[in-house]
């Protein structure tokens, strides 16, 4: 039997992902998390709270650096409906949950913004379906009128109870976010189907009209428009209230004020005839499904002095903050902007989307990438603008800006995401920190979904949302607080282990891998080895943990090293952790730790290694098999073998065998497998699997499929 050479595998690549998991309880925090300090960048506390369904909206600070929260609680068995809404209160620290206040009726509740004023009020948005909507005596609207409608409420500084509560809307409101100036007035913007209560001095007193675009698309409206209000500070009286929109959908998401008492308003809108502005940065409705805009509204909300579109193919902007100067930082979602990225941004281009096939009627799948966007003052020029993400739908959902000017964003993103020294992998959602320029990626890391975002004075970011637990239904609130310090050795991800080209394998591999006890992976950084690539050193038959003054660790455990670099180690999953569902890896390099990056655990992760032919030469297109002769394909993340592999040694006779059944087939069904077994003479891990092409080929570079129990694997075999 002939053996493909170590140094092979020496040099592969492979890869992994992550998340967090949760406990639940009826109210409380039930989980408090804390990681040590590395050097880089560090979770100072991560917080899980409230029942199954429970999620947050919103994360805001107050003065003292305490931390707020809002959002609802879990799904009510009783009558069918959402739960409540909540507003939580935390010490800096995160470990004294200073008051927990919950509110709502006896329908469907749920909270979209939070702004906390100079003396501790919380202001909370959101919408609400409850007839029995506990609003306060001096309530601007007591009574729910029509199906939905916006409501703003004002928690008490000491979370005892509501100091206003009034509904908002005359048919079907979605409220957006909220800001609240330095007297205490709020400021709130949403959507609306019409009827809505106008002041006599709006701006736009008249809904938009009706629409002239035809849209083919389910779940994805085509009337109404976006709101915008201003509630006095004791909450009875609407200062103003108007329209914002032209003849089809527009929807309001994001708002904030400046020291004057103008307010800015972002969101999405499908309407040409959306009010532009004579000096908008783009006058006028790009090509593609809907775009964003950005509005500035007067202080006494009678004039729409600014107005712009921004954007095209499914543009939105979903959040907006203001720096020290009142420069302007947007985040959302597109495939594009008319105006150019930014010398040296850190991606002048948007990657793509994707192509989601349907089948039935056509669905609304917005696609295109992250973006940060900053604007002057008054809107009309670009002071920068970065793309964030990788093909398929990548979107910014909040925004805000340190002390340093340095814009952070929190959102969803692929498993391609792009990161930076992160702290997690495969969440779900991003966190990401952008240079003051936007020519670099500072910090960029998976997280569980956050739609809240909030910026200390000291730079730590504050992030809220809900735990991506594989259930649905056992989902729960967070809030968590991340410190970006920057990192000596920065551990930024896991790519695929396999060497040859991804023609042979179906999909082609994507970071992050999968992640499984005695799997080949690589892992990708800065600083984090050598700068000339060093193989990895035999001891004793026994691949060692150390080589060129690097050690990689999974929980604490050192791992067998195949190869070396200053960007990139190949090395293997540790057996000794099996059974575990996460796992910490870390790498330390002449006595410096990375950052601790948490990736999820799988049992078993099959990936092809490498195809060849009967002869042992590297099966190609231009070096095909011949039709029914037995080829060998080298494989790992198979799982635990027969006996015990242990962590770093090599293979010698008697071989161990894979402990589930190996099994390879075609589209014709199970192919005869005549040898599976470990690789004689290399690394725990990897198995060598020998099977019989079929005699019968129809074209070349065949589909074939590695099974291991339920874990699969797809790759090409070029058969002549």
């Amino acid at each position: 039997m002939r053996l493909i050479p170590f140094v092979l595998l020496a040099s592969l690549a492979g890869l992994a992902a992550d998340a967090h998991s949760a406990s639940l309880s009826n109210s409380l925090p039930v989980s408090f998390a804390t990681r040590a300090a590395t050097g880089g960048p560090t979770l100072d506390f991560d917080n899980r709270f409230g029942a199954a369904g429970t999620s947050a909206a919103a994360v805001a600070l107050d003065a003292q650096g305490n931390v707020y929260v809002a959002g609802e609680s879990g799904f009510n068995p009783t009558d069918g409906s959402a739960g409540d809404i909540f507003v939580n209160k935390w010490n800096a620290a995160g470990d004294q949950l200073i008051y927990s206040f919950r509110f709502g009726g006896n329908g469907t509740d749920y909270a979209t913004g939070l702004a906390v004023d100079a003396s501790g009020g919380a202001y909370v948005t959101g919408s609400t379906t409850s007839p029995a909507f506990p609003v306060t005596s001096n309530a601007i609207q007591k009574t729910l009128n029509g199906t939905q409608n916006a409501f703003i409420a004002k928690v008490s500084a000491d979370g005892t109870q509501l100091v206003y509560a009034t509904l908002l809307g005359g048919g079907t409101e979605h409220s957006g976010g909220i800001a609240v100036d330095a007297g205490g007035a709020a400021y709130v913007t949403g959507s609306t189907s019409g009827n809505f209560p106008v002041t006599a001095k709006a701006f736009q007193t008249t809904p938009g009209g009706t629409c002239t675009v035809q849209v083919d698309y389910f779940n994805y409206p085509t009337t109404g428009d976006a709101f915008v209000a201003k509630i006095s500070p004791d909450g009875g009286s609407l200062i103003y209230a108007s329209y914002l929109g032209g003849s089809c959908h527009d929807d309001g998401y994001g708002i904030a004020v400046n020291g004057d008492g103008t307010a800015w308003v972002v969101g999405e809108t499908s309407s040409p005839d959306f009010p532009a502005s004579a000096d908008a940065l783009q006058p006028a409705y790009s090509r593609g499904f809907s775009t964003g805009f950005l509005a500035r509204v007067s202080a006494a909300g009678d004039r729409l002095e600014y107005s712009t579109f921004l954007g095209y193919n499914y543009a939105t902007i979903r959040s907006i903050a203001l720096d020290s100067a009142a420069n302007v930082y947007l985040t959302g979602s597109s495939d594009g902007f008319a105006q150019p990225a930014s010398v040296g941004a850190y991606q002048p281009e948007p990657t793509g989307g994707c192509y989601f096939l349907n089948i039935g009627p056509p669905m609304y799948f917005p696609t295109g990438n992250a973006f940060v966007m900053r604007l002057n003052s008054a809107g009309t020029a670009v002071g920068g603008l970065t793309y964030l993400g990788s093909p398929c739908t990548a979107s910014g959902t909040a925004i805000a800006v340190d002390a340093a000017g340095a814009p952070w964003i929190v959102g969803s993103g692929s498993s391609s995401f792009p990161m930076a020294t992160p702290l997690e992998l495969q969440g779900g959602g991003i966190v990401s920190k952008f240079s003051p320029d936007l020519t670099q990626l500072l910090f960029s890391t998976s997280f569980d979904p956050a739609d809240g975002l909030a910026i200390d004075a000291g730079g730590t970011a504050y992030v809220a949302g809900v735990v991506n637990n594989a259930s649905a239904t056992a989902n729960v609130a967070f809030v968590a607080a991340i410190d970006a310090a920057p990192s000596a050795v920065s551990l930024d991800n896991v790519a695929s282990a396999s060497p040859f080209s991804a023609a042979n394998i179906s999909p082609p591999p994507v970071p992050p891998e999968q992640l499984a006890p005695g799997k080949v992976i690589r892992l990708s950084g800065r600083n984090i080895g050598p700068n000339v690539s060093m193989p990895g050193v035999i001891s004793g038959g026994v691949l060692t943990t150390q080589a060129a003054g690097v050690e990689v660790t999974f929980d604490g455990i050192a791992v067998p090293l195949l190869s070396v670099s200053s960007t990139e180690i190949a090395c293997i999953v540790p057996y000794a952790i099996a059974g575990r569902s996460t796992t910490t890896m870390q790498v330390t390099y002449n006595g410096v730790s990375s950052n601790a990056v948490l990736v999820p655990l799988q049992t078993t992760a099959p990936e092809v290694l490498g195809v060849f032919n009967q002869d042992f030469t590297a099966n190609s297109k231009t070096n095909p098999a011949q039709a029914g002769s037995v080829v060998p394909i080298y494989v790992t993340g198979a799982g635990q073998t027969v006996p015990a592999s242990t962590d770093g040694e090599i293979y010698t006779n008697p071989l161990p065998v894979p402990a589930a059944t190996i099994t390879v087939g075609d589209s014709s069904g199970p192919l005869t497998v005549s040898f599976a077994a470990a690789a004689y003479g290399l690394a725990d891990g990897i198995l060598q699997v020998n099977f019989q092409l079929p005699s019968q080929v129809t074209q070349l570079g065949n589909s074939f499929t590695l099974s291991n129990g339920e874990a699969l694997a797809d790759f090409y075999i070029y058969i002549q």
